[in-house]
């Protein structure tokens, strides 16, 4: 798993029956949530003018 692997994700393996799995972000996957949050509020914000972009790159086609 590259998240795991690249220290984002700590994946856990709980010993029961069923055997299930658990993940928790990293220190380092925490450090990501600002970031995330930023983009997240960015598309809010500008998704009707990306939907309009997608409109007239689309009709070109066409």
């Amino acid at each position: 798993m590259r998240r795991e692997r690249n220290g984002i994700l700590e994946r856990t393996v709980i010993s029961s029956s069923p055997v299930s799995v658990e993940y928790s972000l990293t220190p380092l996957g925490q450090s990501l949530l600002g970031p995330f949050k930023t983009l997240y509020l960015w598309i809010v914000d500008n998704v009707g003018e990306v939907y309009e972009a997608r409109q007239l790159f689309d009709a070109r086609q066409t």
